[in-house]
């Protein structure tokens, strides 16, 4: 991993050649205090609300964007999960694991409630476990 810094413009973490940064850290800090998360080359974002609920949304650029905007309505943003974290933590503890907008994980189950987990992939229910 390294970090490119450009005059004026901002400071920016590579890995493999392509945008990244572990630990839920920008891999983009622009000198304005702009910050922008990337996983493998993937753009993301957390989002916790109010209730102490965490997502973690993979934003998607269309192919016909030719200007890539800061505003953040530009972009769609997909719940996913990343290195096997769940999109979707919330403050109980409860879980919940996406894949480009589905409940899916392949090595255990998508959605933990409590003592309740449920095996999803590609957003179709497979069984539950109470």
């Amino acid at each position: 991993m390294y970090c490119l810094m450009k005059l004026h413009i901002r400071k920016e973490w590579h890995k493999n050649k392509v945008r990244h940064r572990s630990k839920n850290s920008p891999a983009i800090e622009y000198y304005d205090g702009f910050k922008v998360l990337y996983n493998n080359g993937i753009r993301y974002e957390i989002i916790q609300h109010e209730n102490g609920t965490k997502e973690w949304h993979k934003c998607i650029i269309s192919l016909t964007d030719f200007v890539i905007s800061r505003n953040e309505n530009s972009f769609s943003k997909t719940l996913h999960s990343f290195n096997d974290c769940p999109a979707v933590i919330y403050p109980n503890g409860d879980a919940e694991w996406w894949c480009n907008g589905k409940r899916h994980r392949i090595n255990g189950p998508a959605v933990v409630y409590g003592n309740k987990q449920y095996w999803f992939v590609d957003g179709e229910f497979q069984r539950c476990i109470v």
